[in-house]
Protein backbone atom coordinates (compact mmCIF):
# COMPACT_ATOMS: atom_id res chain seq x y z
CA UNK A 1 0.00 0.00 0.00
CA UNK A 2 0.93 3.68 -0.74
CA UNK A 3 2.88 5.19 2.08
CA UNK A 4 -0.09 8.13 1.69
CA UNK A 5 -2.66 5.87 2.04
CA UNK A 6 -1.97 4.49 5.01
CA UNK A 7 -1.26 7.93 6.78
CA UNK A 8 -4.66 8.77 5.34
CA UNK A 9 -6.05 5.52 7.23
CA UNK A 10 -4.44 6.48 10.48
CA UNK A 11 -5.69 9.96 10.44
CA UNK A 12 -9.15 8.55 9.77
CA UNK A 13 -9.51 5.99 12.58
CA UNK A 14 -7.78 8.42 14.75
CA UNK A 15 -10.87 10.78 14.14
CA UNK A 16 -8.75 13.52 12.73
CA UNK A 17 -10.40 15.68 9.41
CA UNK A 18 -8.02 16.05 6.76
CA UNK A 19 -7.97 17.33 3.20
CA UNK A 20 -7.04 14.95 0.47
CA UNK A 21 -4.92 17.37 -1.90
CA UNK A 22 -3.31 14.39 -3.93
CA UNK A 23 -5.56 11.29 -4.02
CA UNK A 24 -8.91 13.64 -5.01
CA UNK A 25 -9.51 16.53 -7.44
CA UNK A 26 -8.78 19.73 -6.28
CA UNK A 27 -12.37 21.08 -6.34
CA UNK A 28 -13.60 18.29 -4.17
CA UNK A 29 -12.97 18.23 -0.04
CA UNK A 30 -13.78 15.71 1.97
CA UNK A 31 -13.67 15.69 5.70
CA UNK A 32 -15.37 12.40 7.34
CA UNK A 33 -16.52 11.97 10.87
CA UNK A 34 -14.06 9.47 13.53
CA UNK A 35 -15.36 6.99 15.36
CA UNK A 36 -16.29 8.04 18.93
CA UNK A 37 -14.11 7.75 21.38
CA UNK A 38 -14.50 5.95 24.63
CA UNK A 39 -16.54 7.79 27.45
CA UNK A 40 -14.11 9.20 30.01
CA UNK A 41 -13.84 7.98 33.64
CA UNK A 42 -15.98 10.66 36.14
CA UNK A 43 -13.79 13.24 37.92
CA UNK A 44 -13.51 14.19 41.17
CA UNK A 45 -16.04 16.24 43.57
CA UNK A 46 -14.47 19.81 43.73
CA UNK A 47 -14.18 21.58 46.88
CA UNK A 48 -17.07 23.31 48.48
CA UNK A 49 -17.39 27.22 47.78
CA UNK A 50 -17.46 29.92 50.17
CA UNK A 51 -20.70 30.96 52.07
CA UNK A 52 -22.31 34.01 49.98
CA UNK A 53 -22.99 36.78 51.70
CA UNK A 54 -26.07 36.97 54.13
CA UNK A 55 -29.33 38.79 52.40
CA UNK A 56 -31.21 42.09 53.19
CA UNK A 57 -33.27 41.31 56.08
CA UNK A 58 -37.19 40.57 54.84
CA UNK A 59 -40.21 42.80 55.00
CA UNK A 60 -42.38 43.05 58.33
CA UNK A 61 -45.37 41.03 58.59
CA UNK A 62 -47.98 41.31 59.48
CA UNK A 63 -49.59 40.67 62.97
CA UNK A 64 -51.85 37.58 63.22
CA UNK A 65 -55.35 37.15 64.22
CA UNK A 66 -55.70 37.43 68.16
CA UNK A 67 -55.99 33.74 69.60
CA UNK A 68 -58.63 31.92 71.33
CA UNK A 69 -59.28 32.88 75.24
CA UNK A 70 -57.38 30.01 76.72
CA UNK A 71 -58.70 27.50 79.70
CA UNK A 72 -59.12 28.73 82.90
CA UNK A 73 -56.47 27.75 85.57
CA UNK A 74 -56.90 26.45 88.80
CA UNK A 75 -58.01 28.28 92.36
CA UNK A 76 -55.38 29.74 93.57
CA UNK A 77 -54.31 29.95 97.34
CA UNK A 78 -55.62 32.62 99.59
CA UNK A 79 -52.93 33.94 102.06
CA UNK A 80 -56.17 35.06 105.02
CA UNK A 81 -57.58 33.18 108.01
CA UNK A 82 -59.65 34.12 111.05
CA UNK A 83 -57.88 33.98 114.15
CA UNK A 84 -59.42 35.76 117.09
CA UNK A 85 -60.53 35.80 120.66
CA UNK A 86 -61.90 38.53 122.92
CA UNK A 87 -61.97 37.71 126.40
CA UNK A 88 -62.95 39.11 130.06
CA UNK A 89 -61.96 39.42 133.53
CA UNK A 90 -64.64 37.21 135.74
CA UNK A 91 -63.18 38.40 138.98
CA UNK A 92 -61.36 41.36 140.01
CA UNK A 93 -57.73 41.08 141.64
CA UNK A 94 -56.16 38.09 139.44
CA UNK A 95 -52.76 36.41 141.17
CA UNK A 96 -49.66 37.76 139.82
CA UNK A 97 -46.75 36.00 138.79
CA UNK A 98 -48.34 34.40 136.12
CA UNK A 99 -50.76 34.53 132.85
CA UNK A 100 -54.06 36.59 134.20
CA UNK A 101 -56.80 33.57 133.16
CA UNK A 102 -59.56 35.29 131.70
CA UNK A 103 -63.01 32.88 131.62
CA UNK A 104 -65.38 35.33 130.51
CA UNK A 105 -65.63 34.58 126.63
CA UNK A 106 -67.04 36.84 124.20
CA UNK A 107 -65.78 35.32 121.08
CA UNK A 108 -63.07 32.56 120.74
CA UNK A 109 -64.15 30.44 118.08
CA UNK A 110 -60.99 29.09 116.30
CA UNK A 111 -60.26 28.26 120.35
CA UNK A 112 -56.55 29.79 119.61
CA UNK A 113 -56.57 31.36 123.46
CA UNK A 114 -56.79 28.74 126.50
CA UNK A 115 -59.11 29.42 129.49
CA UNK A 116 -57.93 26.88 131.24
CA UNK A 117 -53.64 28.53 131.36
CA UNK A 118 -54.50 32.37 130.28
CA UNK A 119 -52.11 32.35 126.96
CA UNK A 120 -52.93 32.49 123.60
CA UNK A 121 -51.48 30.54 121.11
CA UNK A 122 -50.40 31.51 117.75
CA UNK A 123 -51.69 28.84 114.92
CA UNK A 124 -49.91 30.21 112.25
CA UNK A 125 -46.88 32.62 111.50
CA UNK A 126 -48.63 36.45 111.49
CA UNK A 127 -48.56 39.70 112.47
CA UNK A 128 -50.88 39.92 115.32
CA UNK A 129 -52.34 42.99 117.31
CA UNK A 130 -53.39 42.81 120.81
CA UNK A 131 -54.94 45.42 122.96
CA UNK A 132 -56.59 45.26 126.50
CA UNK A 133 -58.49 47.69 128.48
CA UNK A 134 -58.02 47.64 132.21
CA UNK A 135 -60.82 48.70 135.00
CA UNK A 136 -58.52 49.66 137.89
CA UNK A 137 -60.58 50.43 141.35
CA UNK A 138 -58.44 51.44 144.67
CA UNK A 139 -55.00 50.43 143.85
CA UNK A 140 -52.36 51.64 141.00
CA UNK A 141 -52.11 48.56 138.25
CA UNK A 142 -48.96 47.79 136.42
CA UNK A 143 -49.14 45.14 133.79
CA UNK A 144 -46.72 43.32 131.47
CA UNK A 145 -48.08 41.94 127.66
CA UNK A 146 -45.88 39.15 127.27
CA UNK A 147 -44.26 36.71 124.47
CA UNK A 148 -43.29 33.11 125.10
CA UNK A 149 -41.99 34.76 128.56
CA UNK A 150 -40.03 38.19 127.26
CA UNK A 151 -41.88 41.35 128.28
CA UNK A 152 -43.40 43.35 124.72
CA UNK A 153 -44.91 46.00 126.75
CA UNK A 154 -45.20 47.59 129.85
CA UNK A 155 -48.83 49.41 130.84
CA UNK A 156 -49.32 51.33 134.60
CA UNK A 157 -51.92 52.73 135.86
CA UNK A 158 -51.95 54.80 139.34
CA UNK A 159 -55.32 55.31 141.69
CA UNK A 160 -56.86 58.31 141.69
CA UNK A 161 -59.63 57.31 144.42
CA UNK A 162 -62.49 56.32 141.57
CA UNK A 163 -62.85 53.95 139.00
CA UNK A 164 -60.91 54.55 136.06
CA UNK A 165 -60.09 52.87 133.03
CA UNK A 166 -56.68 52.32 131.21
CA UNK A 167 -55.62 50.59 128.15
CA UNK A 168 -52.89 49.48 125.96
CA UNK A 169 -52.20 47.86 122.35
CA UNK A 170 -49.10 46.23 120.49
CA UNK A 171 -48.60 44.87 116.85
CA UNK A 172 -46.86 41.82 117.60
CA UNK A 173 -44.67 39.18 115.02
CA UNK A 174 -45.51 35.47 115.86
CA UNK A 175 -44.02 32.44 114.57
CA UNK A 176 -46.57 29.19 114.92
CA UNK A 177 -47.01 28.06 118.28
CA UNK A 178 -45.69 31.06 119.76
CA UNK A 179 -47.42 32.18 122.80
CA UNK A 180 -48.71 35.62 124.32
CA UNK A 181 -51.03 36.62 127.52
CA UNK A 182 -51.14 39.25 129.91
CA UNK A 183 -49.84 39.03 133.36
CA UNK A 184 -50.27 41.53 136.59
CA UNK A 185 -46.82 43.14 137.52
CA UNK A 186 -47.00 42.06 141.31
CA UNK A 187 -49.03 42.08 144.31
CA UNK A 188 -48.42 45.91 145.01
CA UNK A 189 -49.96 46.87 141.38
CA UNK A 190 -52.94 44.48 141.04
CA UNK A 191 -56.39 47.20 141.29
CA UNK A 192 -57.71 45.35 138.54
CA UNK A 193 -61.25 44.99 138.63
CA UNK A 194 -64.66 43.70 137.04
CA UNK A 195 -68.34 43.51 137.88
CA UNK A 196 -71.37 43.72 136.42
CA UNK A 197 -70.88 46.76 135.07
CA UNK A 198 -67.33 46.94 134.56
CA UNK A 199 -64.98 44.66 132.25
CA UNK A 200 -61.44 44.16 132.10
CA UNK A 201 -60.59 42.59 129.02
CA UNK A 202 -58.08 41.17 126.60
CA UNK A 203 -58.56 41.04 122.81
CA UNK A 204 -56.40 39.46 120.40
CA UNK A 205 -56.54 38.86 116.28
CA UNK A 206 -54.55 38.20 113.02
CA UNK A 207 -53.57 41.35 110.93
CA UNK A 208 -51.86 38.84 107.88
CA UNK A 209 -50.34 35.83 107.22
CA UNK A 210 -46.30 35.11 107.15
CA UNK A 211 -46.09 32.13 105.54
Amino acid sequence: MPFAAVVLLALVLMGCCVQEVALVDDGLKVCNAGIPGIPGSPGTHGPAGRDGRDGNPGHHGEIGQAGHPGEAGPPGQVKSAIVAFHVGLSSSKPPSGSPIKFTKLFYNDQKAYNVATGEFTAPRSGLYFFTYQLTVVSVNVKVTLRKNDEVAQYTQCDDLGKTIQASGAAVISLLKSDRVWLQVYDDSYNGLYTDSNDDTTFTGFLLYLLE
